[in-house]
Order: structure tokens, then sequence, then C-alpha cells
């Protein structure tokens, strides 16, 4: 959703008599390019696994997946926050600005999947019990 909302317009101004239609994507600005450029990664991510020979892949873990959520996370709330302060932040109708909603549930979807990730990771650790040290023998030397 993210990916397909950075191209749909996030503003939409004009279309009053004799104005000229104005629109921004979230392509326009830094923000929304940081965005897609995570949202982009993580389908990367997503897909790598099935890409390598072994089924498994070193960047498959789940900081990467914190990392990538969380800059879309700072992408989109900077995108918004400077859309509020250039007062073209616009909600309705949705149809106007459905790239925006789009983004915002792609986040909110990438967020939710983050958190998930971590708590079953932590989960994961906990059930394992506490960790234990190993000992090694000495060497022997001849």
């Amino acid at each position: 959703m993210g990916v397909i909302g950075a191209f749909l317009p996030w503003t939409f101004a004009g279309g009053e008599i004799g104005l000229p239609v104005q629109t921004e994507k979230a392509l326009d600005g830094g923000a929304g390019i940081l965005m897609f450029i995570a949202a982009v990664a993580l389908l990367a991510l997503l897909l790598l696994p099935y890409a390598s020979p072994n089924g498994r892949s070193s960047l498959d873990r789940w900081v990467s997946f914190v990392i990538l959520a969380g800059l879309m996370v700072l992408g989109t709330v900077v995108q918004m926050i400077q859309l509020f302060s250039s007062q073209t932040l616009k909600l309705t109708p949705v149809t106007d600005v459905l790239g925006m909603w789009l983004g915002v549930i792609g986040t909110i979807l990438v967020a939710w999947g983050a958190g998930e990730i971590v708590s079953r990771e932590t989960a994961a650790r906990s059930s394992d019990g506490p960790r234990q040290m190993t000992t090694f023998k000495p060497r022997r030397r001849k």
C-alpha cells in the first residue's frame, strides 16, 4: 500500500472557479521518498528468502524489519507534518488524497507487523529460559 500510495496524490488544491488544480505526491518531498524507499526495501526483504537457493538469508532478521518499519513510520510522519505545516493537509474527500490514505494505512500495517515480529521474538527468547554458559575443556598439549 505504501509503494502504491507514493504515486497517488497526497494533497489536492484548487479546482475552484478559475483556479488550477494542484496535486502533490509523496515523491515530491524528501520524507515521502524515505517512506517509499523503506517500503520497497521491506518488500525486497520479504522476498529475499525465496530468491536464495537455500531459503535463508542473513538479512532476514527481526532487527532488519524493525529498522525499515521505523524508517517508513518516520518518513510518513514527517511527510504528514510537512503537509500540515504548509496547510495543504486535506483528509476528505478520500478520492482526492487517496495516496495519503494508502500511505498511512500501509505504514500502520507495517508498524503493526513489526510489533508482531518483536513480540514473537521476545516470547521465543523468554521461553528458552536462562542462557546456559558453555564451559570448554582445556586443550591438552603434546
